[in-house]
């Protein structure tokens, strides 16, 4: 692991609270006008979504959640932004959501609006892994930025048991070794 310094900056604006089941996770579509912006410009958030177990690993350790905030550039570059999850307090966005999540394929909406940046917790990401990789579902597309945050969010035992009542089997992609990329840790001054 190289250490690094650069610059994450996510704006996510309250979202009208639109939770579809795709029948492989729990995606929130966004408005526009929310995106993160990083050395390499700014990045426009499409969605995010959910996968039980975490697709990445901290030191060799998984965790029960992870969110994927997924964003595009201007030259249509995908770079994800990978949130993860313990059991600990509740989680109040997280139970806004599986409150109207469909338990089969389709949507359900709210009345109410969302606030995506609660699910980064209090603050801006000040720490995080930062490397090149690929979609974590089919057709796992390369050439994707991913910015891993290190500082860890929680959920319920009660939301996590939620989650995988609707995903019996868990909807993650086993983790898959870094091979020749780099992993670049960051941490804000």
């Amino acid at each position: 692991v190289v250490e690094g310094k650069h610059s994450l900056k996510s704006v996510f604006k309250p979202t009208p609270l639109v939770v579809t089941n795709n029948g492989h996770t729990l995606q929130v579509d966004m408005d526009n006008g929310s995106y993160t912006k990083t050395d390499s410009g700014k990045k426009r958030l499409l969605q995010f979504h959910f996968h039980s177990k975490s697709e990445h690993t901290v030191n060799g350790q998984s965790f029960p959640l992870e969110a994927h905030f997924v964003h595009i550039d201007e030259l249509g570059v995908l770079s994800v932004l990978g949130v993860l999850f313990e059991i600990g307090d509740e989680n109040k966005t997280l139970k806004k959501i599986l409150s109207i999540a469909p338990d089969h394929k389709g949507s359900a909406k709210s009345d109410r609006k969302i606030k995506p940046a609660k699910l980064l917790g209090e603050n801006q990401i000040e720490s995080y892994y930062q490397l090149k990789g690929s979609l974590t579902t089919p057709p796992c597309s390369e050439g994707v930025n991913w910015y891993v945050s290190t500082d860890v969010q929680s959920l319920s035992r009660e939301q996590y048991q939620q989650f995988q009542t609707l995903f019996h089997h868990g909807n993650a992609r086993p983790v898959q070794p870094l091979n020749q990329r780099n992993l670049t840790r960051i941490k804000e001054d």
